[in-house]
């Protein structure tokens, strides 16, 4: 069990600012197969505040597509691959609930509802950062968490060699049953008391994203043969995954997270980012000088 005052004082903050999320059953599919608007887009999401914020999705080729979020409208046309994307005039930050809705000319359309805007933040890291506020000594804090205003969503874990684009999961508001519920004890611990001090001190929405995966290289080996997990070429790639074919779902190889869990966010809006690393390869700690640099 590990305690709130001790997930603060060890959390590791490195803030970035890259283009971030919910899936959204409902939405119509394009002719593709994909749907008419990014499942990162669904009831309870957050837009990021003071950004030019994208909304994109796909469409049959040439088909208009019209975007409409308050006193906004964009259009765009699908590209030849089906893709369409618009970005929206920066918005204020509003508690207000709306509606994002897009539509075709071909009669298609996807309506998304309690749509706040505020700040959204990517929460991602290894166990440190995937460890449930159920798993700490948090009872009160579960109890007392009523913060409609505050959204949660988990990307769920993926192993992949090439970058994918869509993702399965939800925007959720923040609950005593939605904080408590899934993953490793809930919600990531760390992830909520970054927002929760954010949201009480701003005033403003926050949506949070957690993406992380419990790092487990330390059972992999010794040092000397868990050193070759870090290999940033395109030949030690290769070989990687050559060695890795035996074990699809091996999380430990360079770029298959990322591919997998942070490349089907892109290009939505954030603020940034917060990262917590484990403890397994805390002797390695100087590596991140050179993986955590924008």
């Amino acid at each position: 069990m590990v305690a709130y005052s001790a997930i603060m004082k060890h959390a590791i903050a490195a803030l970035t600012l890259f283009s971030s999320l919910a899936f959204c059953p409902l939405a119509p599919a394009a002719e593709s197969g994909k749907p008419l608007v990014h499942p990162l887009f669904c009831d309870h999401m957050v837009l990021q505040r003071g950004d030019r914020a994208p909304v994109w999705g796909w469409a049959d080729p040439g088909t208009e597509v019209t975007v409409r979020f308050g006193r906004q409208k964009k259009t765009a046309l699908a590209g030849t691959d089906g893709q369409w994307l618009v970005r929206l005039s920066p918005l204020a930050a509003s508690a207000e609930p709306r509606e994002l809705t897009i539509s075709t000319t071909s009669g298609k359309e996807a309506r998304i509802a309690d749509v706040l805007v505020g700040d959204v933040w990517l929460c991602s890291g290894q166990s440190n950062m995937e460890m449930g506020i159920g798993a700490c000594e948090a009872t009160n804090d579960i109890r007392t968490a009523d913060f409609p205003n505050i959204r949660l969503v988990t990307v769920p874990k993926r192993v992949a060699y090439s970058p994918v684009g869509l993702l399965e999961c939800r925007w959720a508001r923040c609950s005593p049953e939605t904080l408590a519920a899934g993953g490793w004890g809930g919600f990531s611990a760390a992830g909520f008391y970054f927002g929760r001090k954010l949201h009480q001190e701003l005033k403003i929405p926050i949506g949070l994203i957690h993406s992380s995966w419990a790092e487990r290289l330390r059972r992999r080996g010794p040092a000397r043969k868990r050193s070759r997990l870090c290999r940033t070429s395109a030949s030690g790639f290769v070989s990687m995954k050559k060695r890795s074919r035996r074990r699809p779902q091996e999380p430990n190889v360079t770029t298959v997270l990322y591919n997998g869990m942070v490349a089907p966010l892109l290009p939505f809006a954030i603020k940034g980012a917060i990262w917590y690393q484990g403890e397994s390869n805390a002797d390695r700690a100087y590596q991140y000088r050179a993986l955590l640099r924008p």
